[in-house]
């Protein structure tokens, strides 16, 4: 028996050679030398299993894209130091020597917070539509 084929199912085998295209010639259930050809590429065509060999399709060819893509520096998507409990300790920093400090100190520190609540107030608006600008262009490039 070879590839599920008795001898007395030559003419069987020769059907499905036909189909498979592997058999060119008539089927007359005669074991000659186009049954015997179209048998060894059968064979041929198997893998080590027994089964039927895949063939793989190549791969399709990858498109160039269009736009360029953002090159950003490895964790620059993760929240900075303002997030990660900088500023709170900036903050206590800044109110422990405002408590502690001398006059000196304290008008130094409080034109200092007076004078960032102003920026944020006056150019606020400014800075946040740079921003979304800066992030539309990073996004679009």
């Amino acid at each position: 028996m070879l590839l599920g084929y008795g001898p007395d199912q030559v003419s069987a085998f020769q059907t499905r050679a036909a189909a498979d295209g592997t058999y060119v010639g008539k089927v007359d259930g005669d074991p000659g030398p186009k049954t015997r050809a179209a048998l060894h590429m059968s064979l041929v065509k198997m893998d080590s299993t027994g089964h039927a060999a895949v063939v793989a399709a190549p791969a399709p060819v990858v498109a160039p894209v269009d736009k360029p893509v953002a090159v950003v520096a490895k964790g620059s998507d993760k929240r900075g130091w303002l997030w990660g409990g900088g500023l709170a300790t900036a903050g206590g920093t800044v109110w422990s020597s405002f408590i502690a400090g001398d006059r000196t100190t304290q008008i130094v520190i409080g034109v200092g917070v007076l004078a960032v609540v102003a920026i944020m107030l006056f150019f606020g608006d400014r800075i946040i539509r740079r921003v979304k600008t800066l992030r539309d262009e990073i996004g679009n490039a």
